[in-house]
């Protein structure tokens, strides 16, 4: 069986995968002799694992100079990658286009599939995957121009385990960034930076609403945290940081639909905002958007007591999944060009 090369860019991507690396670890030496497995992972990802305290793991930090791990040999191994527009991935994809290796591309969220794959890369090749969470996003990938032959639902492990957190304050609250202005400009209406100005002048007009009010920047952040604001508490773990509010302001960061299953009431700020609503909680109404600053208070007014069974049941099973899923690609023959 071939050995597995994860290839991590970004931190959510190593958040999904996290419950199975860890499940692979506690199995211990019996699982490692028969599935052998490196990651390698970039400066912003190491910086999350660090975070999470990650320590006990075969990880390769990738630098200009990385060759591939010397336990693998071309051609005899497997890549299982995250897919956003990190350089690391160009760069293993490169190799593995070169050396004819499968690869499985992980999108774990409801968003720009084909972006994802097609602009930071290139095109799928015979024997690639491609992850998605759910039928839902399956549908979605689709219409996206994404064939079939390539999608495989496998669900979202970093989500399967959040359980729900005891209330809190409702007007202790989270902000989370993102960096939406390096991905998209000003094509959506608005950008992190926007987005911050009127939250923060939101808590300025109607400061009965608010108590505390936490900041969380995206690991991959382009924006300043506001660190000499006496208002507002930067946190190191946006994670961390829902044990200790009662509600979640964001634009569509993995990290909203993280509160939404913590039991936050969250909503999707998105001032401004034109075309699609890139947070697929929102476009399906389980949480609340608000795209002007009246319906971002309007919001903060409200309990929000929206039923998740339906996305639970969806998680359910899902490192699971995964494990299975990584069990088969591992057995993938490339088709020789």
């Amino acid at each position: 069986m071939k050995p597995i090369l994860f290839v991590v860019g970004q931190a959510a991507t190593a958040a999904y995968l996290l419950p199975l690396w860890r499940r692979w670890m506690r199995e211990g030496k019996n699982r490692e002799q028969d599935l052998a497995w490196n990651i390698v992972i970039n400066d912003v990802v190491a910086r999350y694992l660090e975070r999470e305290n990650v320590s006990d793991m075969p990880i390769i930090l990738d630098h200009a100079d990385l060759s591939l791990p010397e336990m693998f040999s071309p051609s005899e191994y497997c890549m299982v990658m995250s897919a956003s527009f990190a350089p690391i991935e160009q760069k293993y994809i490169r190799r593995a286009r070169k050396e004819n290796i499968p690869v499985a591309r992980i999108i774990d969220t409801w968003y720009g599939y084909h972006r994802r794959l097609v602009e930071s890369s290139e095109e799928l090749s015979s024997g690639d995957k491609v992850l998605v969470i759910d039928e839902f996003a399956f549908q979605e990938a689709l219409a996206e121009g994404i064939a079939q032959e390539y999608l495989e639902i496998a669900g979202q492990p970093a989500w399967e385990s959040i359980v729900e957190k005891p209330p809190q304050n409702m007007r202790d609250i989270l902000f989370i960034s993102q960096p939406v202005e390096r991905f998209y400009g000003q094509s959506l209406g608005y950008t992190e930076k926007s987005a911050w100005e009127e939250f923060r002048k939101a808590v300025s007009d109607y400061p009965n609403l608010f108590d505390k009010v936490y900041f969380a920047p995206h690991p991959d952040d382009d924006m300043q945290a506001p660190v000499h604001d006496d208002r507002v508490i930067v946190v190191t773990s946006g994670l961390q940081a829902l044990n200790h509010v009662g509600t979640v302001v964001g634009m569509f960061s993995s990290l909203v639909t993280d509160g939404l299953l913590a039991g936050r009431r969250t909503i999707s700020f998105q001032p401004d905002a034109t075309g699609l609503d890139l947070c697929a909680m929102g476009r399906v109404g389980i949480i609340t958007r608000a795209t002007t600053t009246q319906e971002l208070i309007k919001a903060l007014q409200h309990r929000d007591n929206t039923h998740l069974e339906s996305l639970k049941s969806v998680l359910v099973g899902s490192t699971d999944r995964l494990a299975d899923f990584c069990r088969e690609f591992i057995k993938t023959d490339m088709k020789k060009p």
